[in-house]
């Protein structure tokens, strides 16, 4: 522009007109470069803001991230806790727990064993008198034959009684006194015999008697003792019953080896009754 100037100068009549627009233009260029300083100024004052305006917002945003990671801390640092206090509460837990059920199986282990014991008395055992039944009198007269491995098993002997007038009682009174005097029977026949003796009821009005290191002498003064007591009148609610009994004698020595088993001493004693 100033050279531009300097050649309109030298342009003959017009330094006046030129001296005045070189003037007003350095005027306007002096101006123009306030203004731009002045804008210039106004950007950089914009920037500051700008960036004041940035600063505020990434600190607020930084303080709301380090809150969300604080709870987030917190919530974390709350759920271990609660883990270790549940793994601290289990390891107390557990051997409790190993302790109940170990005493639940000793317990059920112990009931099944009680079970099986009951059902083998019941299966046994007559449920009226109870006495042993068939299936418990061969259990006995099997111990009996075996229990000594010389000829002194041999000397067991078995005595087969039936009870007369027992039906005429039990058909004419009713089955509760009949049954009554069969509870009587073998409560005498139990004083009769000793420890080491089996009583039996084998069913309706039998009963029989297992005799351990018993001979002939033996087994027949224990069958008189036996009919003597059970001859005694029974009193039973007031009324007084009398019964009569039929003995038949079986001695294990009497029988052959190959055949000497319950069964075979039951037939014997009761041929033997019979022939009585």
């Amino acid at each position: 522009v100033q050279r531009v100037f300097d050649r309109l100068s030298n342009v003959p009549g017009h330094s006046g007109t030129m001296a005045d627009l070189k003037a007003k233009v350095t005027e306007i260029i002096a101006t123009a470069n306030r203004s731009d300083r002045l804008s210039a100024a106004g950007r950089d004052k914009a920037a500051q803001r700008a960036d004041q305006i940035a600063d505020r917002a990434a600190q607020a945003g930084i303080a709301e991230i380090s809150a969300l990671e604080e709870t987030a801390h917190q919530r974390s640092q709350a759920q271990l806790d609660q883990i270790r206090h549940d793994a601290h509460r289990l390891g107390y837990a557990t051997p409790i727990v190993l302790l109940g059920v170990l005493l639940l199986a000793i317990w059920m282990s112990l009931v099944l064993h009680r079970d099986r014991r009951r059902m083998a008395r019941l299966a046994t055992t007559d449920t009226l008198t109870g006495l042993p039944n068939r299936l418990g009198l061969a259990n006995d007269v099997n111990r009996a034959l075996r229990s000594d491995p010389d000829d002194s098993q041999r000397s067991c002997a078995l005595l087969l009684l039936d009870l007369d007038r027992f039906k005429e009682i039990n058909d004419g009174l009713g089955h509760e006194y009949g049954d009554e005097l069969l509870r009587a029977v073998a409560g005498r026949l139990r004083h009769c015999v000793g420890k080491a003796d089996t009583v039996a009821r084998i069913g309706g009005d039998e009963f029989v008697v297992v005799l351990n290191a018993a001979d002939a002498a033996k087994a027949e003064a224990a069958a008189v003792r036996m009919r003597a007591t059970l001859c005694r009148p029974f009193a039973i609610d007031g009324v007084e019953l009398a019964l009569d009994v039929s003995i038949g004698i079986a001695l294990a020595s009497d029988q052959p080896d190959d055949s000497l088993n319950p069964s075979a001493l039951l037939r014997a004693a009761d041929l033997a009754m019979y022939a009585a």
